[in-house]
């Protein structure tokens, strides 16, 4: 089987306790042209990515427009994705009941560098750029857990209590996004342990929860072309969506497979593809390293190599000035 990196799966929802200490250190300009910076050094920070044209979405601005229409220590940030995400962000900056600045991401950049893989996704982020929650779709639970969120970011409840809150309704509102999104993290584990027959039963069940969500399509098919099972990884792809997933990674399994099937030209073109307007394109570049030393290209192949090293956290580290 062809070697590839280790899969990242997003996790649906993260919590202040859960991540490894993920920090945001980011600058946008909205729309209006205004230059925002996340974290701002005076105020927690929500960012809500969206598609303005789906119902998750517009439930999930309704619920943060309710939680945030009278605080004044509180920046909010809407980050419209998608084809039409321009459009769309200028229509959202004009709705009278949306009264915070809106971000245009028409091609994933920003979500690909905050990890985000599901729409709505919603963070909390403190003023020292800590990321406080990660919460992907629209649990049943989402206001009374974002409202806990927000009071934790502020320093009005301590970790204990914000557990407390997000954790005592955990079993009753237990989302099929969050069941899949488990079964999907499961199966992520039991392939690093080398257990590829059961990852894929676990990818499976995944499949049953959210059998029609795009980002958990992509990531399975991804899963599926690392246990090697090139036609389940096909079957699964052909159900995404591709107006709902970023190019680049529909691009890069597009390319896994074909690389899987031998198919050279083909994995090149899509590999290559794939590194374009893609935040994180080390396993891309992977994957366009092994198609140059098949076809003895060696400059070439080296040089994909060694970009796919660059863009790995440790050799973004290495190649960062001494300070």
């Amino acid at each position: 089987m062809i070697a590839l990196l280790a899969l990242v799966v997003c996790a649906a929802s993260v919590r202040a306790d859960e991540p490894k200490n993920d920090k945001v250190d980011l600058t946008v300009q909205d729309v209006q042209g205004q230059e925002l910076k996340v974290p701002s050094a005076d105020q927690p920070t929500i960012v809500v990515f969206v598609r303005t044209d789906q119902p998750q979405s517009q439930k999930t601005m309704e619920q943060v427009r309710a939680l945030a229409k009278d605080a004044k220590d509180l920046q909010v940030l809407a980050i419209v994705s998608g084809d039409q995400a321009q459009v769309n962000a200028i229509q959202l900056a004009k709705d009278p009941k949306w009264l915070w600045p809106v971000i245009s991401d028409p091609d994933y950049v920003l979500s690909g560098k905050l990890n985000v893989c599901a729409w709505p996704t919603t963070m909390v982020v403190t003023k020292k750029g800590n990321v406080v929650a990660h919460i992907g779709g629209y649990p049943s639970s989402f206001g009374t857990d974002l409202a806990a969120d927000l009071e934790f970011a502020v320093g009005k409840i301590d970790q204990a209590t914000l557990t407390q809150r997000t954790t005592a309704h955990e079993v009753v509102t237990d989302s099929a996004d969050q069941k899949a999104g488990r079964h999907l993290q499961v199966a992520r584990r039991l392939l690093d342990q080398g257990m590829p027959e059961a990852s894929k039963a676990e990818v499976s069940k995944a499949l049953e929860y959210a059998p029609r969500d795009s980002a958990l399509l992509l990531a399975a098919a991804r899963l599926f072309v690392q246990v090697g099972d090139v036609k389940a990884a096909t079957d699964v792809l052909a159900k995404v969506d591709p107006q709902t997933v970023p190019a680049a990674q529909l691009n890069l399994v597009r390319g896994q497979i074909e690389l899987h099937q031998e198919k050279w030209d083909e994995a090149q073109r899509l590999l290559t593809e794939a590194t374009r307007l893609n935040p994180d394109p080390a396993e891309a570049y992977y994957g366009l390293g092994l198609v140059y030393q098949h076809k003895q290209d060696w400059p070439h192949a080296a040089q994909a190599f060694q970009k796919a090293f660059e863009a790995t956290p440790e050799g973004r580290t290495l190649a960062a000035p001494a300070k």
